[in-house]
C-alpha cells in the first residue's frame, strides 16, 4: 500500500510540475471563446446557465458535463484564464494516477502500470488536451473512462459473467451489476463522444488481463466444452447491453447533431479512396509521432489524396503488425490488447466520418495510445527480465521519462498566446487555412496589429477562396478602424461569387446600418430571409429596422409585429433582446399596452439572465411606451440588444 502511494504521488507532482507554468497563460483565439467568453458561462451558476449547458450544442459536439464545468469554474473564479487552466491541469494528474490504480487493479503490478501512466502522462502528444482550455473534454472524458475501467475492473473480478434467471433464461442484471461504472462512462460521453468505444474496450479487457473469455464458468475450463464456451461468451457480450446502448445513442446523436452543424465534409472532398488513405495514414501517423514526437502542431490540413502509394505502404504496415500481435497471442496476449485498444479506440476519430479539415490531431491520441504503451512497456520488460538486465532497463527508462517530459514541457510554452503557437503552426506548414486564419485573429484581439491581421487574413482566403471566415475577420477589422466604405466593399467582392453565403450578408447588413444606409441594409435583411426564412437574428434585426428607422417611409409597424413574433417563436421567447424588438414593433404599430406588457417580460427575463444593461435600457423604453411614444434609432445595437 505505501509503494502504491508513493508511486500516485510520484506521477501527480511530476504531471503538475510539467505543466503548471501553463496555468499561467490567457485563451487561445481558436474555440476557447466558445467556452470561456459565452455569455451564458459569464452568468455563473444559474437555472438558466444550468439549462444551456444541459441543452446546447458547442463547436458542433453536444457536451454537457464539459459545458456544465466552465460554468462551474467561472462560478468560483469569474473570468479567470489561469484558473480555468489549471482545472485543466488537475484533472490530467488525477487522470494519470487513475490510470496507474486501473492497470494496477487489471494485473496487480506496480511499476509496469507505473511506466505507462508516466508515458501518457508526459508524453508531447498530451499537451494538446492539457494546454488548451477548449480541451477540457479530453481530461473530463479520460477521468471519467477511467473511473469506469475502475469499477468495472473491481467488479469483473468478483463474480462470474453469467447472469440466468431459475429458467435459464438471461435476467437484466448487468445494470445492478456495474451501476458505477455505468453512471461514469454517461458521463464520459456527456463530457465528449469520443468515449463510445469503451464497451469494446471492456470485452478487449476480458481477454486480457481479465482473462474471462477462457475461465468463464466452471464447465467452460473443460477441454473440448464448446457449449460451455460458447455460453460464456454470451454472457460476457450480454452484461456489455447498457453500454452498448449508451454508445449507440451517443454515435446517432453526435451524427445527427454534426451534420446539422455543417461539421462534417462529404467522401465528396477527397473521394472514397482518398478517406481510406486518410483512416490508415492516420493509424500510422499517430503511431510515428507516438515513437518520434516531433513537428507537433494544432492543425494538421486535410490535403487532396493524389496518390495511394503512402497509403498501401500504411496498410501494409498496419496488417503486418496486426498478424504478428495474432500470432503472439498465446505468448504475450498483452501485444494484441494494446493494439486493439488503440485500433477500437481510434474509429470514432480516425476519418471514417470526416468532421472538420484537419487530418489528424495530437488531442485525438489521449486515450488511444494508451493501448500501445501497454504492449511495449510489457514487451520490454519481458525482454529485460529475460537477458538479467533490470538496472540497465530501469536506467533506460527513467531517461526515456525525462527526454518526454523535457520535450512535452517545451511544447507546452508555444501555447502562451495565439500569436505564438499558430506562427509555429504556419513555420511548419505555410500551407494551412486554419493556423492563418486564427494567426489573424490573434494578431488582432491579443496585439491589436491591424494590419498583420489582415494579411494573414487575405492569405488564408486566397488558400480557400470560398471559405467566408477571412472576409468577416478583415470587414470586423476594417468596421472597427472607421473604413465601414471599405468593408462593405470587401463583403460585396466576395458576394459577386458566392451570393449565396448568409454570414456575409448578415455582415454587409450591419456595416449598412452602421453607415447609416438603412434603405440598403433592409433590402439585403429581405434577401437574407429569402434565402433563410427561419433566420432568428435576422429577423429582429429587420423588425428592429421597420420598427424604429427615423425615415417614415421605411418603417412597417404590422411588418415589424410580423417578423417579430417569428422570431420569438423561433426562439421560444427565451431571448430578451428579441423580446424587447417585438415591444418595439407594437409601439410602432400603435398598440402601446402590448408594448409595455411585452418590454416588462423583456426587463423580467433580462434580470433572470444577468443581462442589466439590456434590462435598463428596455426599463427606459417602457417609460416611453406608457407616454404613447414609439422608439426611433439608426442602429438597433444602440437599443433593445
Amino acid at each position: 500500500m505505501r509503494l502504491k502511494i508513493y508511486i500516485c504521488l510520484l506521477l501527480a507532482v511530476v504531471t503538475l510540475a510539467i505543466y503548471w507554468p501553463t496555468g499561467h497563460y490567457g485563451i487561445i483565439y481558436f474555440d476557447d471563446p466558445y467556452f470561456v467568453l459565452n455569455n451564458e458561462v459569464g452568468a455563473g451558476l444559474t437555472w438558466h446557465s444550468v439549462w444551456w449547458a444541459l441543452s446546447s450544442v458547442v463547436v458542433s459536439n453536444w457536451q454537457p458535463v464539459t459545458n456544465l464545468s466552465f460554468v462551474l469554474t467561472h462560478q468560483f473564479f469569474g473570468y479567470n484564464f489561469p484558473a480555468e487552466h489549471r482545472v485543466n491541469i488537475l484533472f490530467h494528474a488525477a487522470n494519470a494516477v487513475l490510470l496507474y490504480l486501473v492497470l494496477n487493479r487489471l494485473t496487480r503490478a506496480h511499476w509496469r502500470p507505473a511506466v505507462v501512466a508516466a508515458v501518457f502522462a508526459w508524453h508531447p502528444l498530451r499537451v494538446e488536451s492539457v494546454a488548451w482550455i477548449a480541451e477540457r473534454k479530453d481530461v473530463l472524458c479520460g477521468f471519467f473512462v477511467l473511473l469506469a475501467l475502475f469499477f468495472y475492473a473491481k467488479e469483473a473480478t468478483r463474480i462470474p459473467a453469467t447472469h440466468k434467471s431459475p429458467t435459464g433464461r438471461m435476467v437484466l442484471l448487468p445494470i445492478a451489476r456495474y451501476p458505477l461504472a455505468l453512471t461514469f462512462f454517461l458521463l464520459a460521453l456527456m463530457s465528449k463522444p469520443m468515449a463510445v468505444s469503451l464497451p469494446l474496450l471492456f470485452l478487449i479487457l476480458d481477454i486480457w488481463p481479465l482473462g474471462r473469455f477462457s475461465t468463464n464458468g466452471r464447465a467452460a475450463k473443460k477441454p473440448n466444452n464448446s457449449e460451455a464456451t460458447t455460453a460464456g461468451i454470451k454472457s460476457l457480450l450480454f452484461e456489455k447491453w447498457p453500454f452498448a446502448v449508451l454508445a449507440i445513442a451517443m454515435c446517432a446523436l453526435t451524427f445527427f447533431t454534426q451534420r446539422e452543424d455543417h461539421a462534417i465534409d462529404s467522401w465528396n472532398h477527397t473521394g472514397f479512396t482518398g478517406m481510406i488513405a486518410n483512416v490508415v495514414s492516420g493509424y500510422t501517423g499517430y503511431l510515428g509521432k507516438f515513437f518520434w514526437p516531433t513537428q507537433l502542431a494544432v492543425v494538421y490540413p486535410l490535403h487532396e489524396v493524389t496518390g495511394m502509394t503512402g497509403a498501401w505502404l500504411s496498410g501494409m504496415l498496419l496488417a503486418a503488425i496486426t498478424a504478428l500481435c495474432v500470432l503472439q497471442l498465446p505468448r504475450r496476449p498483452y501485444l494484441l490488447i494494446g493494439w486493439l485498444w488503440y485500433i477500437v479506440s481510434c474509429i470514432p476519430i480516425i476519418g471514417i466520418v470526416q468532421v472538420g479539415s484537419q487530418s489528424m490531431a495530437d488531442r485525438y491520441t489521449y486515450l488511444p495510445l494508451i493501448g500501445p504503451t501497454i504492449s511495449v512497456v510489457w514487451l520490454v520488460a519481458e525482454w529485460g527480465g529475460r537477458l538479467s538486465a533490470q538496472r540497465v532497463l530501469a536506467g533506460v527508462t527513467v531517461i526515456i521519462l525525462c527526454v518526454i517530459s523535457v520535450v512535452a514541457h517545451q511544447q507546452a510554452e508555444l501555447w502562451q498566446d495565439t500569436i505564438s503557437l499558430m506562427n509555429h503552426d504556419v513555420d511548419m506548414e505555410g500551407d494551412n487555412y486554419v493556423a492563418c486564419l486564427a494567426l489573424g485573429s490573434g494578431y488582432e484581439l491579443e496585439q491589436g496589429m491591424h494590419q498583420l491581421a489582415i494579411t494573414e487574413a487575405r492569405i488564408a482566403a486566397k488558400m480557400n477562396p470560398g471559405e467566408y471566415q477571412p472576409y468577416v475577420l478583415i470587414g470586423g477589422i476594417l468596421q472597427l478602424n472607421g473604413r465601414g466604405a471599405d468593408a462593405v466593399a470587401v463583403y460585396r467582392m466576395f458576394l459577386q461569387n458566392y451570393p449565396e453565403v448568409i454570414p456575409i450578408r448578415v455582415d454587409l447588413t450591419r456595416a449598412l446600418l452602421t453607415a447609416g444606409e438603412t434603405a440598403e441594409a433592409e433590402s439585403e435583411m429581405e434577401k437574407i430571409l429569402q434565402l433563410d426564412p427561419n433566420n432568428p437574428a435576422v429577423l429582429n434585426d429587420l423588425a428592429w429596422a421597420l420598427a424604429t428607422d427615423p425615415d417614415p417611409a421605411l418603417r412597417n409597424g404590422s411588418r415589424a409585429v410580423q417578423l417579430s413574433i417569428h422570431a420569438c417563436d423561433l426562439t421560444k421567447y427565451q431571448q430578451a433582446q428579441f423580446i424587447g424588438t417585438l415591444a418595439a414593433a407594437y409601439a410602432e404599430a400603435g398598440q402601446f399596452d402590448d408594448a409595455i406588457t411585452t418590454a416588462e417580460k423583456a426587463i423580467e427575463l433580462s434580470q433572470q439572465n444577468h443581462e442589466q444593461k439590456l434590462a435598463q435600457t428596455n426599463q427606459k423604453l417602457v417609460e416611453l411606451y406608457r407616454a404613447h411614444k414609439p422608439y426611433r434609432e439608426i442602429a438597433p445595437d444602440n437599443a433593445a440588444k
